[in-house]
């Protein structure tokens, strides 16, 4: 006897919230990581204004093409969707600088990190 079980995908609005709750876990876990090897005054303002900043933009930049993709990210090579993902957290990680840099262009003395060129 043949029997198929048809599983149903997800749909689009499941995998965001999916997303959005791995998101906001990972963010409270790294948060409380971070006010506890951060000890001083503003610990808690600092993480919630920079470190949403980072979140969201790497959600952004990473998790929401990831969701767009659907089922095929695991037809991806595994090193494949490393490097990428790593490539783009680096690129997050280096956001700041790199908008800073863009916006001394027009200055006579560009900032660009602890430097001034």
């Amino acid at each position: 006897m043949n029997v198929q079980r048809i599983i149903r995908q997800p749909g689009i609005g499941v995998r965001v919230m999916c997303s959005l709750c791995a998101l906001a876990l990972i963010w409270l876990i790294s948060g409380v990581i971070f006010c506890v090897a951060v000890k001083g005054p503003g610990t808690l303002i600092i993480w919630i204004i920079y470190g949403t900043i980072f979140f969201i933009t790497g959600w952004i930049l990473i998790g929401l093409p990831l969701i767009a993709m659907g089922d095929r990210v695991r037809r991806l090579p595994a090193l494949w969707l490393a490097v990428v993902t790593g490539l783009c957290g680096s690129f997050i990680i280096e956001l700041p600088t790199l908008l800073i840099y863009l916006a001394s262009l027009s200055c006579r003395r560009r900032l660009y990190g602890n430097f001034t060129i």
